[in-house]
C-alpha cells in the first residue's frame, strides 16, 4: 500500500455511519459505537489490507486491573491504543476482553473513526469551535458521471471478449488498486471482490453495474 492509497482509505474510514449507528451505555453516561461496527468499517474499505496485534498485556492481581496496548495496522503504517481495565467480580477473563477491545477502540480513534457520529453527544470536544465542521460532515467523494449512452472502444473484456464501453472502463477506474492495465472487465464478468469495490459511487453507477453491486454485498452478507 503506497501513501496515496493510505490517505484515500484513511479518509473513507472516517465517514460518517448510518443513521443510529451510536449507542448509549446502561447508565446514559457515554455514547459509544459497537466495535463491530468498527470492524465491518476496516473489512469493508479495506478488504483485508489490516490486521490487529497485541503489543502488550499487564494483568496486575494485587492492584487489580488489566492494561492492554493493541496495535491496528492498515498496510504497512499503524496506530497504537492502550486501556485499562478493572478486575471485577466478573474475573480476570472478562477485564481482559474488555482492555483489548477498549484498547483497539483507542488505536482507531486516532485515525478519527466515528468522531463525526460521536461529536453531537460530546459536551467536551465534540461541542469545540475547533471540531464544528463534524457538526454538518459530508464526505468529499469526488462522484463520476456515467452515460446511458456510452461509446464502444477498443477494449476487450479477458472473459468474454465482448468488446467494452467508455462508461466500463471509467467504471473500472473507480475501483481501488485496480490494474487496469492488464485487467480488463465488462459488468457481467468483473469478479465480486472488485464490484463490492465500487460501493462509495454506487448512487452514479448505471443499473447494470447496482445490480451487480447489490448481488456482491449480499453474498458478502451472507458468508
Amino acid at each position: 500500500m503506497d501513501i496515496d492509497r493510505y490517505h484515500e482509505v484513511t479518509n473513507r474510514l472516517k465517514e460518517k455511519f448510518p443513521p443510529g449507528t451510536v449507542r448509549k451505555r446502561d447508565d446514559q453516561s457515554r455514547a459509544y459505537i459497537p466495535n463491530q461496527v468498527y470492524t465491518d468499517r476496516l473489512e469493508r474499505v479495506l478488504q483485508g489490507e489490516w490486521s490487529k496485534e497485541i503489543k502488550e498485556l499487564e494483568i496486575n492481581v494485587p492492584n487489580q486491573y488489566v492494561k492492554a496496548i493493541v496495535r491496528v495496522y492498515i498496510g504497512p503504517y499503524y496506530r497504537d491504543g492502550s486501556a485499562v481495565a478493572s478486575i471485577t467480580k466478573q474475573g480476570i477473563e472478562n477485564a481482559e476482553a474488555r482492555a483489548k477491545s477498549a484498547a483497539f477502540v483507542d488505536a482507531l480513534d486516532t485515525w478519527e473513526l466515528g468522531w463525526t457520529d460521536l461529536a453531537p453527544y460530546n459536551e467536551d470536544w465534540g461541542k469545540n469551535p475547533a471540531l464544528a465542521y463534524l457538526l454538518d460532515y459530508e464526505p468529499n467523494v469526488e462522484v463520476p458521471s456515467f452515460s446511458s449512452m456510452s461509446t464502444t472502444t477498443d477494449h476487450r473484456c479477458i472473459f468474454c471478449q465482448r468488446f467494452l464501453t467508455e462508461d466500463d472502463i471509467n467504471i473500472l477506474k473507480q475501483i481501488p488498486n485496480f490494474n487496469i492495465q492488464k485487467m480488463k472487465y465488462c459488468a457481467d464478468d468483473l469478479p465480486d471482490a472488485f464490484v463490492r469495490k465500487l460501493e462509495p459511487v454506487a448512487n452514479a453507477l448505471p443499473e447494470n453495474y447496482k445490480k451487480r453491486l447489490l448481488e456482491a454485498l449480499d453474498k458478502k452478507r451472507k458468508v
